[in-house]
């Protein structure tokens, strides 16, 4: 018999019998996409404009043959290298910053127990992009703490979920505490 509930509005729980399995959905980071998506764009619209000038001032100065023209703007460029290299590698950062949130948010960590094996997934797209596994008698002390719920295993502390509301943490805590004391 397989019965579902919510904790919060984050946590998907499935139960059975001998199973339990969490679904925990990653916080929503919308207002900082949001503010990284304008600073992407307001670092990249002058930059593009100031290379796209560029290039087309040394352009000028090549088809008119002035070759005068076109060496100082060649020594401009030279003496502009050092930043337009900053601003691209700032340009790449941020992107990578920002799709870093992007699969960030639409992930999830899965938490199940079963057949004596904690698993702990995290899932982008469907994809499971880590996965831990932990031998269930090898657990201890599982607890809420900090917005996510916890565990001992060996002398390792292990972490699941993010940002969860402390009561929303409890529960889950709670829900899975039972899971991890059946002996299998």
């Amino acid at each position: 018999m397989c019965k579902g509930m919510r904790i919060g509005k984050r946590i998907e729980i499935e139960k059975g019998c001998d199973a339990i399995t969490a679904r925990i959905k990653r916080p929503n980071l919308s207002f900082v996409l949001l503010v990284y998506f304008l600073w992407l764009i307001i670092w990249t619209v002058p930059g593009i404009t100031e290379i796209s000038q560029l290039a087309h001032e040394l352009g000028y100065a090549i088809n008119k043959r002035s070759w005068a023209s076109a060496a100082y703007l060649v020594g401009v460029l030279m003496h502009m290298a050092p930043d337009l290299y900053l601003w691209l590698m700032a340009e790449v950062a941020m992107v990578f910053v920002w799709l870093g949130c992007v699969v960030y948010m639409v992930g999830c960590d899965v938490v199940s127990i079963r057949a004596g094996i904690l698993t702990h997934e995290r899932k982008v797209f469907g994809f499971t992009v880590r996965k831990k596994e932990f031998l269930v008698r090898e657990i201890s002390n599982l607890r809420a703490t900090r917005g996510s719920v916890a565990f001992k295993h060996g002398k390792k502390s292990f972490r699941l979920g993010d940002d969860l509301e402390e009561q929303v943490a409890k529960a889950l805590a709670k829900e899975l505490e039972p899971f991890l004391t059946q002996t299998m």
